[in-house]
């Protein structure tokens, strides 16, 4: 996302340098194009908050979905990306959804495109047997 936003900020810096035929412009006379460029990468760093559930309990071969909201205000993404940092013992989809693989613990990262994150502590444990 911000790879995109440095090309468009740099594609309307040359737009408005080649419109000023060959003069150039002082400091304090910002083209108008160029304030909205700075407010609209102001409202893309917005503030966010991803709350999650902390801590998650699953069974061998069985599946739960972490609990994970994004609030704020800007023009970010809200899509998390999902990880685990423990493939072997628990697995997490693209939604959340963890699957215990082994009996162990592992740690899952909900992640924000701007890099905020957040965690939950996932044990799974083995189908009890009656």
């Amino acid at each position: 996302m911000k790879k995109i936003l440095c090309f468009i900020v740099s594609i309307c810096m040359m737009a408005s340098l080649a419109s000023c035929n060959e003069a150039s412009v002082a400091e304090d006379e910002l083209t108008e194009s160029q304030i909205s460029v700075e407010e609209v990468t102001d409202k893309v760093d917005g503030d966010y908050t991803i709350t999650i559930d902390k801590t998650a309990t699953v069974i061998v071969g069985e599946s739960v979905k972490i609990k994970a909201s994004v609030d704020g205000e800007g023009t970010m993404s809200k899509q998390l990306a999902w990880s685990s940092n423990n493939g072997k013992v628990a697995k997490v989809d693209g939604s959340g959804v963890v699957t215990g693989v082994a009996e162990g613990n592992a740690t899952v990262t909900a992640r924000l495109p701007n890099g905020k994150k957040e965690t939950c502590e996932v044990k799974v444990t083995k189908k009890s047997e009656e």
